[in-house]
């Protein structure tokens, strides 16, 4: 697997910022009496059928962006001062084996999820949300 950086993740209550140049897979971290191991990748993940690999501290949406696969998205943008809620429900997916559907942008991939992007009841689903958002504004 490529060195994947975890950009942005959030520990306990403090938000860091993690760039490429400063933390990497392989790398511990310790904050505050917490630690860190980011030797772990999730090897066994799939989106949309294709099977990816992932770093336990990114999100969903991270990875599926960096396998080249497109969600909407409202509420995350890769930029300092941004983080990804979940409120907003843009970037709703399908995890197989769950009832309810998830936001991509805050949830963390695990050992064999497989995710469905472009399911019919995901993209209904984001169809849906943003009706709602746009109905609600003025």
């Amino acid at each position: 697997m490529n060195n994947v950086a975890c950009e942005g993740s959030v520990i306990g209550v403090a938000a860091i910022e993690i760039t490429q140049d400063t933390l990497a897979v392989g790398d511990t971290i310790h904050i505050k009496g917490h630690t860190s191991d980011f030797r772990q990748t999730v090897d066994s993940m799939q989106i949309d059928g294709q099977p990816v690999e992932a770093a336990p501290c990114e999100t969903i949406w991270q990875v599926a962006k960096r396998h080249g696969v497109e969600i909407p998205h409202l509420c995350l943008l890769p930029e300092p001062g941004y983080r990804p809620d979940g409120n907003c429900r843009a970037c709703m997916v399908e995890i197989e084996g769950e009832r309810v559907l998830a936001p991509s942008c805050h949830r963390r991939p695990t050992e064999g999820m497989t995710v469905k992007v472009a399911s019919a009841r995901a993209e209904k689903a984001r169809r849906m949300i943003m009706e709602l958002l746009v109905a609600d504004q003025p």
